[in-house]
Parts: structure tokens; C-alpha cells; sequence
């Protein structure tokens, strides 16, 4: 019996390991730039293959030795919604987000 539940651990602690993990900024509702190359990055275990399927295309990358990973898009037309789709051991699913012009509007008081 002990030694099933050291073998339990032990699986489900690789399990948590290999999550693919994205930073804040890439998530649902996100803006993409279009026209411009995009930069899409996130952290999982060392050589952890990493496959990113977006807009009928699927780029892959594998991890480095900390955990990092990057995959840079080419540039996108303005359009939307797309989704994203990030696999490797677990899944991971980006939707609902655009590529456009991000628009900043500045109160005239506090020029």
C-alpha cells in the first residue's frame, strides 16, 4: 500500500511540473498588435515540448533548461476573434481576443 501512494506522488508531482504556465498579460480579452510580429512566451518544465495552434497553424517550440519557452508569431491582419490553443502535456486555450490598435485617451486636464 505505501508503495502505491509513493508512486501516486511521484506521478502527480511530474504532472504538476509540466504544466505549460502563461504570464498575465497573455489571457482571454487580450490585443494583439497587427501588423508586427508578436511574442508569445510562458514557462514550463525543462524540455518540455511546447505546440501553440493558432489561426490554422501550428508552431512549435521546446522548453529550455529553466522552464523558459518563446514563439513569435508573424504579423496579423486586424481581425478577431481568434483563439490560441497551447499543448504539451496539459492544455491551455486563449479565446476571444482581437489583433488591432491599442487607443489611449488622455483627459485634457492633466496635460
Amino acid at each position: 500500500m505505501k508503495k502505491i501512494i509513493r508512486l501516486t506522488i511521484l506521478f502527480l508531482s511530474f504532472a504538476a511540473n509540466s504544466q505549460i504556465k502563461l504570464p498575465r498579460l497573455i489571457s482571454d480579452g487580450m490585443i494583439l498588435q497587427r501588423d508586427a510580429k508578436v511574442k508569445i512566451w510562458g514557462w514550463a518544465a525543462a524540455n518540455e515540448k511546447i505546440e501553440l495552434n493558432f489561426n490554422s497553424k501550428i508552431y512549435k517550440t521546446i522548453t529550455a533548461e529553466d522552464g523558459t519557452w518563446m514563439i513569435i508569431l508573424p504579423p496579423q491582419k486586424a481581425g478577431g476573434p481568434y483563439e490560441m490553443t497551447f499543448s504539451s502535456s496539459n492544455y491551455h486555450n486563449i479565446k476571444k481576443y482581437p489583433s488591432g490598435e491599442w487607443i489611449s485617451v488622455t483627459p485634457v486636464n492633466i496635460l
